[in-house]
C-alpha cells in the first residue's frame, strides 16, 4: 500500500476570487519594459511598502497604492481575465508574481528571499568556514481555467562567515566565484578590485558615489563610513552587466566542497527528509500569506497525485545493445563490456598521449606511468578498442597559466590523437589552467583533451570513465538502445549563458537507436534567451542533410528537445523548413518538446507501511489536459540526496506523453562517456555542454567527436 506524491497542490482559493488594482502602462519593446518597469516597480515597492509586481506592460498589486505608477493609462481594481487571450496570459502572469512575491513579502520576519527561493533567517547549522540556510523554492502557475498550482522543493544556501573584504585580504577570492549582497538578497559574480574608491562618484549609479548611494539607509552608511577610501569590487549580474559593489556588504557564496563531509548529511536528505522538511516550511509561509493578505491555502495530504489529476506511467530500464550482438541493463555494462566488448567495431588502434604536470615527474616516472598504462590499455582490449601510445609522456609546467599557454603554442599535436591531461585537484579546479588547455588545443587547434585527476587513479572505477571519454572523443559509440525509440531522430539544443554571453549549442543528432548521426555540432553566438531563425533554420536543414547522408534517406519523424523554455516562434520557424517540399523531398511531421532541468518540484513514493518514501526512477507523472510531465530519472545513494526529476512539456506534435516520456528516460541510457546513471536525457545534456564549451572558447566548431565532455 502507498500513494505517489508530488510537492505540488492545487491552492484553497480560485483566480476568480482574488481582485487586483492593476495598472497597465504604455506599451514598449519587451526588453526596454523589463529593465524600465522592472526599475520602477522597484522603486513603488520602496515608497508604498507592499506587495507589487509586474509583467510586460501591467503593474498589479493586492491593495491600493498610495504612490501610483508615473504615467499609466489605465486602472482598475478586478479579478484577472481567464480565457485564451493575449491579455489573460499576461494577468496570469502577473497574478503568479504577485502571489510568489506575496508570500516571500508576508514572511519577511522570519525568512529572507533569493528570486523564487525563501530560506530562514536563522542558519540551521553553524560551521566553522560557513553557516547553512534551509529554505524553500516556490513556483507559481495560474492555470487558463483560473485553478492556481503552487509547487515546492526544500533548498539549502551556504554562505561564508566572513566579508570578501576578509577573503580578499586573505587571497581567498577568485575571479568567477559566486558573492552574495545579503543586504538586497542579490547574487553575483566577482570580477576583480575596481580602480575606483567607494567614495567616488560612478556612471552606474547616476555619477553618485556607493557611499551616497546608502545616505539614506543609516545603518549601513555609518557603517561604510568608517572607510571611506576603501577600493570598490566590480561584480557580474546574471545578465552579465558589471557593477561597482562596496566589499564589505558581500559574502562569498560558498559550495559543498567547503562544507566538511561529515555535514553532508545534513544537506542532502532522503526523500522522506526532505518532503517532511519542505512541508513544515510551506506550512509556516502560507500562514503567513494568509494573516497578511488571503487564505490560499495548503493542506500536505493534497500532495497525492491523484488530488491535481496526474496519471502515473511506469517507464521500464531499456536494455543496451554491445558487441557481438550481446545485450545489457546499464547497471551491468562494465561486467557485459569486458566479455562481449563495445558496440562499435574498429580496425585500426586509437592514438593517445599523456601530458603531465612537470612536478609530478619523480613520482610519475616511479610509480604511476608503466600501471596507469598497462591497466589503460589491457582494459581497453577487453573492451574490444585497442589503445596504442603516439609517445612518451610530456611534462609540462603547470604553476602560471600564461606560461603554459606560451608553452603549448610552441608545440606540436597531432589532431588523430587524443591527448589525456593528468592534473593534481587543486589545478583543476583553478579556471587558469584548466581553461588554458581546453582554449588552446580544443577551441583554437581542434585537438580532444581527456583532463584526468592524479588522485582518481588510484580508485579502480576512474579506468572506465577514462576509457569511455576517450572512445567518445574518438567518434566511438560503446553501446546503443535495443529496442527503438518512438521517432527517427531527436535533436537537442540550447542556449547558455555565461558573463553576458549567449551560445547556441547544437548537439548531436541521434538515432531511433540512440546513437551519434552528425556529432559536429554548430554553435553560434545569440542575442538572448531565443535562438534566431537564421540559427534555427540552419540547424534544421543540417539535421536533414547528416540524417540523409548516414542513412540514405530523409527521416520521416523529428523530435526536437528544447532545453528549458520553449517558444512559439521557434516551432514556426521549424516548420517554415519542415513543411518546404523542395529541402524534404515532402512534408516532415515533429515533435517540439521543453526539458526544464529545475521544475521546483520532487517526486516520490510513499510507502504507508514503512512510512518512508522513496525515489522511483522510471516513473512519469502524466497530464495530459495540459500536456505536461513530470519524470523520475534517477535513484541516487543515501549521501548523494534525493532524485531530482524533469519537467517535460509537449508544445506541439503526433507522439503521446507517454511516448514522449519513455523516449526521455531511455535517452538518459544514452549519456555515453560514462558508465554512471544520469539524470538527464543525451539530447539536452550534451546541447548544455557543448553550448557552455563553445561560451568558453574550448569548442572547435572543424572537430568531431565529444569534445565537451
Amino acid at each position: 500500500m502507498g500513494s505517489f506524491i508530488l510537492t505540488e497542490y492545487k491552492a484553497a482559493i480560485h483566480a476568480s476570487q482574488i481582485k487586483l488594482h492593476i495598472y497597465r502602462m504604455p506599451i514598449k519593446d519587451r526588453e526596454n519594459i523589463d529593465r524600465e518597469y522592472g526599475t520602477h516597480t522597484y522603486q513603488l515597492r520602496q515608497k508604498n511598502r507592499t506587495t507589487i509586481a509586474f509583467y510586460r506592460s501591467l503593474i498589479g498589486s493586492f491593495k491600493k497604492l498610495t504612490d501610483e505608477p508615473d504615467g499609466y493609462e489605465h486602472y482598475e481594481y478586478r479579478p484577472i481575465k481567464l480565457d485564451q487571450s493575449p491579455e489573460s496570459h499576461q494577468e496570469r502572469k502577473l497574478l503568479e508574481r504577485l502571489i510568489l512575491r506575496g508570500l516571500g513579502d508576508a514572511s519577511r520576519k522570519e525568512f529572507f528571499t533569493n528570486g523564487q527561493s525563501i530560506f530562514e533567517k536563522k542558519p540551521f547549522k553553524y560551521l566553522s568556514e560557513c553557516k547553512i540556510y534551509r529554505g524553500i523554492h516556490i513556483d507559481v502557475t495560474v492555470k487558463e481555467h483560473g485553478d492556481i498550482m503552487i509547487g515546492f522543493e526544500l533548498k539549502h544556501s551556504i554562505q561564508s562567515n566572513q566579508s570578501i573584504s576578509a577573503a580578499l585580504r586573505q587571497q581567498e577570492l577568485n575571479k568567477g566565484d559566486k558573492v552574495f549582497d545579503y543586504i538586497n538578497n542579490a547574487h553575483f559574480q566577482f570580477e576583480g578590485i575596481s580602480d575606483k574608491t567607494i567614495s567616488d562618484p560612478l556612471p552606474d549609479l547616476n555619477n553618485k558615489s556607493i557611499l551616497q548611494h546608502y545616505e539614506t539607509k543609516p545603518s549601513i552608511y555609518n557603517s561604510l563610513s568608517k572607510n571611506p577610501n576603501a577600493k570598490a569590487v566590480l561584480v557580474r549580474s546574471k545578465k552579465g552587466k558589471v557593477y561597482h559593489y562596496a566589499p564589505q556588504l558581500l559574502l562569498k557564496e560558498c559550495l559543498m566542497k567547503d562544507v566538511p563531509p561529515k555535514e553532508h548529511s545534513s544537506v542532502k536528505l532522503d526523500p522522506s527528509e526532505k518532503i517532511n522538511h519542505s512541508v513544515k516550511l510551506m506550512e509556516k509561509i502560507i500562514k503567513a500569506f494568509k494573516q497578511q493578505y488571503f487564505p490560499i491555502g495548503f493542506e500536505p495530504k493534497s500532495l497525492n497525485i491523484g488530488k491535481s489529476g496526474y496519471q502515473c506511467h511506469s517507464v521500464p530500464d531499456p536494455l543496451l545493445r554491445i558487441g557481438n550482438g550481446a545485450t545489457c541493463k546499464h547497471q551491468n555494462l562494465k561486467v557485459s563490456l569486458s566479455r562481449h566488448k563495445i558496440f562499435d567495431s574498429i580496425s585500426s588502434p586509437v592514438q593517445y598521449q599523456l601530458l603531465l604536470d612537470s612536478k609530478f615527474h619523480q613520482e610519475w616516472k616511479k610509480r604511476i606511468a608503466e600501471q596507469f598504462k598497462h591497466t589503460l590499455e589491457k582494459k581497453s582490449k577487453q573492451w574490444g578498442v585497442e589503445l596504442q601510445s603516439a609517445g612518451n609522456p610530456q611534462f609540462l609546467p603547470t604553476s602560471n597559466p600564461r606560461s603554459l599557454e606560451f608553452l603549448l603554442k610552441d608545440i606540436e599535436f597531432d589532431s588523430a590523437v587524443i591527448y589525456a591531461v593528468l592534473l593534481d585537484e587543486n589545478k583543476q579546479e583553478e579556471s587558469g589552467i584548466y581553461s588554458v588547455f581546453k582554449k588552446e588545443l580544443g577551441g583554437n587547434r581542434g585537438i580532444h583533451t581527456q583532463v584526468i585527476l592524479i588522485n582518481s587513479l588510484k580508485n579502480e572505477h576512474t579506468i572506465p570513465q577514462i576509457l569511455l571519454g576517450i572512445y567518445t572523443k574518438a567518434g566511438l559509440q560503446p553501446w546503443i538502445l535495443h529496442k527503438p525509440l518512438h521517432a527517427d531522430c531527436y535533436v537537442g539544443y540550447d542556449v547558455s549563458h555565461e558573463n553576458g554571453r549567449h551560445a547556441t549549442g547544437i548537439v548531436q543528432v541521434f538515432g531511433k537507436d540512440g546513437s551519434q548521426i552528425w556529432s559536429q555540432p554548430i554553435s553560434s553566438t545569440e542575442a538572448g534567451e531565443k535562438v534566431s531563425k537564421s540559427t534555427i533554420q540552419s540547424m534544421v536543414i543540417h539535421v536533414l542533410h547528416y540524417y540523409q547522408r548516414k542513412m540514405g534517406k530523409k527521416p520521416e519523424h523529428i523530435v526536437f528537445h528544447r532545453d528549458g523554455t520553449g517558444y512559439d516562434e521557434e516551432i514556426e520557424w521549424i516548420k517554415e523548413i519542415l513543411s518546404d517540399q523542395e529541402i524534404t523531398g515532402k512534408s516532415v511531421s515533429f515533435d517540439y518538446v521543453s526539458i526544464v532541468k529545475e521544475c521546483g518540484r520532487r517526486m516520490a513514493y510513499f510507502d504507508e507501511i514503512k512510512y518512508k518514501m522513496n525515489n522511483i526512477p522510471g516513473t512519469a507523472y502524466i497530464d495530459s489536459k495540459n500536456q505536461k510531465a513530470y519524470l523520475c530519472l534517477t535513484d541516487p545513494i543515501r549521501k548523494i540526496g534525493m532524485a531530482k526529476p524533469l519537467k517535460i512539456i509537449k508544445h506541439t506534435g503526433k507522439l503521446t506523453l507517454e511516448q514522449i516520456a519513455e523516449d526521455v528516460y531511455h535517452l538518459s541510457f544514452m549519456n555515453i562517456h560514462t558508465d554512471r546513471k544520469v539524470r538527464l536525457p543525451v539530447t539536452t545534456n550534451y546541447a548544455d555542454k557543448s553550448s557552455t564549451f563553445f561560451n568558453r572558447g574550448y569548442l572547435s566548431a572543424q572537430k568531431e567527436g565529444i569534445g565537451f565532455v
